[in-house]
């Protein structure tokens, strides 16, 4: 995790809803280039998220989903 300049906190920023069309480690690389931040993951755009529209808890409803995966991965790096 990079360290903020201004406040020297360590972030991690998350790309939402990007298009499946997009290629995510192009996304990653052009996001960590414009804001000089360390990208925790590139989440695509899930129907199945919208679709369920806050009525549960997406990791339960779909645990083997790749929305879920990166969850799990985001979870990991913020825990260290």
């Amino acid at each position: 995790m990079r360290v903020n300049p201004v406040d020297h906190r360590a972030f991690l920023d998350i790309v939402n809803k990007t298009p499946p069309a997009f290629n995510p480690v192009e996304v990653q690389a052009r996001v960590e280039e414009a804001y000089g931040c360390d990208v925790a993951a590139v989440l695509s755009h899930s129907d199945e998220m919208m679709t369920l529209a806050s009525t549960g808890v997406f990791a339960l409803r779909y645990p083997d989903h790749p929305l879920t995966t990166s969850y799990q991965a985001i979870a990991a790096q913020l825990m260290g």
